[in-house]
């Protein structure tokens, strides 16, 4: 899962299993942020973030330990101003 203000998170499907007829909370968002991006992948995997200025940072799947479902997650990029 990943941000519009850059936060991405890893969590286990088995999370998502009891679903609800109230739905889950995927995330926890501030105001402003929204849910941009969501895929599946494997410790195979490589990620790929880009920003708006043309900058990006790639990483292994495995890197990132895996999060609680109501979790923000993690900042992917911190870009300095300017």
């Amino acid at each position: 899962l990943a941000t519009e203000f850059g936060w991405i998170k890893k969590t286990p499907l088995a999370a998502f299993e009891k679903l609800t007829s109230r739905g889950l909370i995927i995330a926890s968002l501030v105001d402003g942020d929204r849910l941009n991006w969501c895929e599946k992948c494997t410790d195979a995997d490589d990620i790929l973030v880009g920003s708006t200025r043309g900058q990006a940072t790639r990483f292994a799947a495995s890197s990132m330990r895996p999060t609680a479902r109501t979790s923000r997650g993690v900042k992917s990029m911190t870009l300095k101003k300017g």
